[in-house]
């Protein structure tokens, strides 16, 4: 998981110098990846506010960063994000930032869908 402070840092790749990203203030944040090669650059983000799952993709060229794209898109509750995302990214595909990172999601999604149970 990630911290709320590593959070705001992280919002941070997402704007120019001369802008603000408005935090959507997640209560959890499940992952916050961005992988800079040596010419272009990879970001993926999942987090949970009051029960629901979103993400956002972000990707760039040597030329620009990735300015403009921090738009959130709601996955659905945490089960749906769990069967959602292990739909989408089959076991054993590495071929992006996010087909690494998709196991560790689904795993801390569980968890939390699970501490979130005892809870009830």
């Amino acid at each position: 998981m990630v911290s709320i402070d590593d959070w705001k840092d992280y919002l941070k790749y997402w704007v120019d110098d001369d802008e603000a990203v408005v935090d959507p203030q997640p209560d959890i944040v499940i992952l916050a990846e961005y992988f800079y090669g040596r010419y272009d650059g990879d970001a993926w983000f999942v987090y949970i506010k009051d029960g629901i799952v979103y993400e956002g993709h972000g990707s760039h060229c040597s030329c620009y960063g990735l300015e403009g794209q921090f738009e959130p898109e709601e996955v659905g509750t945490i089960e749906q994000a769990i069967l959602i995302m292990e739909r989408r990214f089959p076991k054993h595909k590495a071929y992006s930032l996010q087909d690494e990172c998709v196991e560790y999601v689904v795993n801390q999604l569980k968890e939390v869908n699970k501490n979130e149970s005892k809870e009830s």
